[in-house]
């Protein structure tokens, strides 16, 4: 697609004037298709401020025209959900280098900015403003009723008491980020906790009388996400390998563990050998009705399912796949 370009100037002796080039051939704007960067989504796409997320894109051959740039430049413009700036300072740099026509993904911090069931998602190049693939940008409830490209919800960081009394009256104050709103409502083991106060960084609420004390050591609904487990056993001696029976044997004391939580059901590709990812969460279904799993991965996984919570007996194996 090609533009002619000139300026329309509204004199106050002369009138309108049209201002063009001499020479058409530098006043055209040329629009490609190899030159329009696309996104195809964001993974999780429910965020918090200063959560981390990742974008998956394709730059197609824009960075071909992009040079010379300067230290505190990142090879594309900038990154926003709902507006706000994602930070990506620890992440990228003028030398960091994406490949073209193929799938990229880049993670950064989630900006400051309100709560929202449904923000949009930009992504700016010097070329313009990317793409996107909106069969999977969208993300959509099971009914189909709800869709988004982003969700922003509040984050709380800190409960001022873990513990209380059946009689009630305690206050408590909770820590995080998006309370400024007048629509909150708050439960505390399933009693109300009337808000009394409410700011964007906390708020506070009074809870109400129990009918009985809280039932402990039962296993819990906690904050949306999964618990993801890492074993490493690249570097250990005599070839130990991380398998399915044998993952939590703590008499591997070169096998590398991690754990952290983790928004989405994804784990690492192309990054070595001996490494086995295990996540582990709850599964709320929306309605009662069939459901169907999938799974995809390099060189072996299982998916598992334990039907009654808290029970010592061996999850059931549902898929497999190798």
């Amino acid at each position: 697609m090609t533009f002619e370009l000139y300026l329309v100037v509204q004199d106050d002796l002369l009138g309108v004037q049209e201002l063009k080039c001499g020479n058409s051939a530098y006043c055209k704007i040329y629009y490609k298709k190899a030159h329009t960067p696309v996104m195809y989504t964001l993974a999780p796409p429910v965020v918090y401020y200063d959560s981390e997320t990742t974008i998956w894109f394709d730059p197609k051959s824009t960075a071909s025209l992009i040079t010379d740039l300067n230290a505190e430049d990142m090879p594309f413009i900038n990154a926003k959900i709902g507006g706000a700036l994602m930070d990506f300072e620890s992440t990228v740099t003028h030398e960091s280098t994406f490949s073209s026509w193929g799938r990229n993904v880049v993670k950064g911090r989630v900006g400051d900015q309100p709560v929202s069931s449904s923000s949009k998602i930009h992504m700016g190049w010097e070329t313009g403003r990317a793409g996107k693939v909106e069969q999977e940008m969208l993300h959509c409830t099971y009914d189909n009723q709800t869709c988004y490209e982003a969700k922003t919800v509040p984050v709380i960081h800190e409960v001022s008491s873990n513990t209380g009394f059946t009689t009630g009256g305690q206050n408590l104050t909770v820590t995080g980020h998006g309370f400024n709103s007048p629509n909150i409502v708050a439960t505390l083991d399933g009693v109300p906790c009337v808000v009394t106060s409410y700011s964007n960084e906390a708020f506070s609420c009074e809870v109400d009388e129990a009918v009985s004390p809280s039932v402990v050591d039962v296993p819990t609904v906690g904050q949306h996400g999964i618990r993801k487990e890492i074993v490493d056993s690249s570097q250990a001696a005599n070839n130990d390998y991380v398998s399915f029976t044998n993952f939590d044997d703590l008499t591997k004391p070169d096998w590398i563990r991690s754990e952290s939580l983790s928004m989405q059901l994804e784990s690492f590709s192309n990054v070595g050998d001996r490494l086995h990812h295990r996540f582990r969460g709850w599964f709320k279904a929306p309605s009662t009705t069939n459901y169907r799993f999938y799974q995809s991965c390099d060189d072996q996984c299982t998916l598992s399912i334990d039907t009654t919570p808290g029970s010592s007996a061996t999850p059931l194996e549902i898929l497999r796949t190798t």
